[in-house]
């Protein structure tokens, strides 16, 4: 009985330890650091728009000249565009997070799901000057910026 007490206490004194940082494997700021996620790299290079036209309640965002890729993978396939407006220049803020913004999406596109690099854009009955952008995800980071076109709606 005296071995038996002895090795349950030698088994509590080594596996002790263990068990404090059973729930715990990682520290708590590890998935705040995309360096350590994966798909730590963003889409390069960045999306470009070449044209905007007006189609009815529609702008056709055509960025034909676009060459983004995931770098984890090396395709475009799996990217998602972001497609970003506003009635100001995102720029006359001075809030770079402002490209980013939720606020200002106008919607989403699987490349995918594309047979080619325009996307009708729903901007409804506004009149007036338009500012469009877009960004690529893919599943990890967003892209920077696009470049920012200017459109006047009638």
């Amino acid at each position: 009985m005296a071995a038996s007490g002895v090795m349950a206490f030698f088994t509590v004194l080594v596996l002790c330890p263990f068990c404090f940082c059973a729930d715990d494997p990682v520290d708590r700021d590890y998935f705040i650091n995309p360096e350590l996620v994966k798909g730590g790299a963003k889409p390069a290079p960045v999306p470009v728009i070449a044209a905007l036209s007006e189609n009815g309640d529609y702008v056709i965002v055509d960025f034909t000249g676009t060459a983004t890729v995931d770098p984890d993978t090396g395709l475009s396939t799996e990217l998602v565009y972001l497609f970003y407006g506003t009635t100001t220049h995102p720029d006359s803020a001075g809030n770079r997070a402002d490209y980013y913004d939720d606020y200002y999406r106008l919607g989403s596109i699987k490349h995918s799901g594309l047979t080619e690099l325009k996307v009708a854009v729903y901007v409804g009955s506004y009149t007036g000057r338009a500012y469009i952008w877009m960004t690529a995800h893919d599943g990890g980071r967003e892209s920077d910026h696009s470049n920012v076109m200017e459109i006047d709606l009638n």
